[in-house]
């Protein structure tokens, strides 16, 4: 299989469909363009990160989370991250316990949070660790 590189066109609004936007992707070597259906936070973070120039008043979730396995070892079974900034284990520490998180650490060695995906647990408390993510967030 042959991998097209692709670059960003643009964004744009969908009239059509409430909080749908079009992500558009350009062939670099070639004519082909790729439509993407976002919503409008990932068409948000984009444009921002496209930006560079603007500034948000909260800082966004990539901005306060950040994966440390390298790529060949990353797992789709277990989630590795940190905290960006470490001032903010404990608010993200309390929030976990509140949301009845628990064994999340990372590995002794290495440190950060580590959230076990197995086939057992419910999608349910996957998302319960997204929110308590997205309520960092909104904390800090």
């Amino acid at each position: 299989m042959e991998l097209i590189e692709l670059k960003i066109q643009g964004i744009s609004y969908n009239d059509n469909t409430s909080g749908a936007f079009a992500l558009i992707l350009d062939e670099i070597n070639g004519s082909k363009k790729l439509p993407i259906v976002i919503g409008g936070f990932e068409a948000q973070a984009i444009a921002i990160a496209l930006e560079k120039k603007i500034k948000t008043s909260r800082p966004l979730t990539h901005e306060l989370f950040k994966g440390f396995a390298a790529k060949e070892d990353r797992s789709t079974m277990n989630a590795t991250f940190n905290l960006v900034n470490q001032d903010h284990k404990e608010v993200f520490d309390k929030l976990s316990k509140e949301a009845n998180i628990n064994g999340i650490n990372g590995h002794i060695s290495v440190g950060g949070y580590r959230a076990s995906i197995y086939n057992a647990l419910e999608i349910e408390s996957v998302k319960v660790l997204i929110e308590v993510m997205n309520e960092l967030k909104r904390k800090v």
